[in-house]
């Protein structure tokens, strides 16, 4: 799956540059999915899996690429737009359609998603650049609240190298008995 997400998107990327066009690759996670793991089994959890995917793809036009790439984790790119924008419209009725409850085995599953959004050309030139800075967007949509879709934006990573450092550094100051005299000297808004 991830070899053919990975051709959908450089086939993408060179349809919009003969075009002068945008596309937009969207991540999503779904909240809360390991919960339904634990408490129904893998088997309901594959069922939701599939229902999610069938879903995603009833939502998206018949050019754009549905991916599951792992876990609870889909990628979606959307081919041929003036503008990146249009992405939105679409990462809102993603979150509608995993909001949706799902019946399986006369038990109701209820899940919400988050949704991260990357925008060739701006947010990468490249497959890989696009889905990490996806992924990096819906990281920031899960810790604004979750249920909700982000834009990429540099800042973004800098936020994350920040958080990075500031974790390897507790890491170091706990294993070394050192972890009051750090904490005092930490900007606690990256936590």
């Amino acid at each position: 799956n991830r070899h053919a997400l990975q051709k959908a998107i450089d086939h993408a990327i060179a349809m919009a540059r003969r075009k002068g066009r945008a596309l937009a690759v969207l991540f999503v996670d779904l909240d809360g999915f390991k919960d339904v793991n634990d408490a129904c089994g893998h088997e309901t959890g594959d069922r939701v899996l599939q229902e999610i995917a069938r879903r995603f793809a009833g939502r998206t036009r018949d050019m754009d690429t549905v991916a599951r790439i792992g876990g609870d984790e889909f990628v979606v790119v959307m081919e041929d737009l003036d503008d990146g924008r249009f992405a939105a419209t679409l990462a809102a009725k993603l979150l509608g359609a995993a909001a949706e409850p799902i019946v399986v085995q006369g038990r109701a599953v209820e899940l919400t998603a988050s949704v991260g959004i990357s925008v060739f050309p701006g947010d990468g030139e490249d497959a890989a650049a696009l889905i990490r800075h996806a992924d990096t967007a819906m990281y920031a949509a899960k810790a604004a609240g979750k249920n909700q879709y982000r834009y990429y934006r540099a800042r973004m990573n800098e936020h994350s190298r920040a958080r990075t450092a500031l974790d390897a550094a507790l890491d170091r100051a706990f294993d070394q008995g050192e972890f009051d005299r750090l904490l005092c000297s930490c900007d606690l808004s990256l936590v």
